[in-house]
């Protein structure tokens, strides 16, 4: 399986490409990870948008996913088990919300 480049992004890590994209819902947002060399596990995680906050919804705070939250979800995986070289049951880590800290800045 492969993504659509148009609608994946490509990220590195120890010099092996993956791809990801997101798919979003109003409670929050899925994250989908393959290898682009390999056709093996595929990798998915989920994050809340009440992360951002109590109650928030993706209208009133969306939750962006930036490269290195991929990053470390990935890394996260392979240390659950995730092995991307390796064909298999796909892997879902589900509601990473609360395992990796998100770090938010502050706009005021």
């Amino acid at each position: 399986m492969s993504f659509p480049k148009k609608k994946s992004r490509k990220i590195i890590i120890d010099n092996h490409s993956f791809r990801w994209m997101i798919k979003v819902d109003y409670y929050g947002v899925m994250l989908l990870i393959i290898s682009e060399e390999y056709n093996g596990q595929k990798l998915f995680a989920n994050f809340r948008h009440s992360i951002n906050g109590k109650g928030s919804c993706m209208y009133s705070n969306p939750f962006i996913v930036e490269p290195n939250l991929v990053r470390r979800t990935i890394l996260y995986g392979i240390s659950k088990g995730y092995n991307p070289k390796e064909k298999g049951n796909d892997m879902n880590l589900g509601d990473l919300s609360k395992e990796l800290v998100i770090k938010t800045i502050d706009k005021n």
